[in-house]
């Protein structure tokens, strides 16, 4: 089995995320920072749904709240500042308004 270290130094974090942000895919770009700063496997990372990152007047949320679907364990998830910039350039480039606009 191949393992895979955690990117620990912060200027590649950095690197990273600009190339994603200036790449074709904001997808790309969202799901790498809602990676690093979410702390969420993949499988539930790509769980979430627009309804449960936006409220009703259609802001970004401060906290989503996920059934993992490894134990099935409920879990409250701050977004953290990153996240929600994340969030709002990805629905920025995809369409998606939201109310903070």
């Amino acid at each position: 089995m191949i393992t895979v270290e955690p990117i620990r130094d912060a200027k590649k974090i950095v690197a990273i995320k600009t190339i994603l942000k200036a790449g074709k895919y904001p997808r790309d770009y969202l799901l790498f920072t809602l990676g690093i700063n979410l702390a969420l496997r993949v499988s539930d990372l790509l769980a979430l749904k627009v309804k449960d990152v936006l409220d009703r007047k259609g802001d970004i949320v401060e906290s989503v709240h996920i059934r993992e679907r490894k134990t099935g364990r409920e879990r409250k998830i701050r977004l953290n500042r990153s996240a929600r910039e994340a969030l709002d350039f990805y629905f920025s480039k995809v369409g998606i308004s939201n109310g903070e606009e």
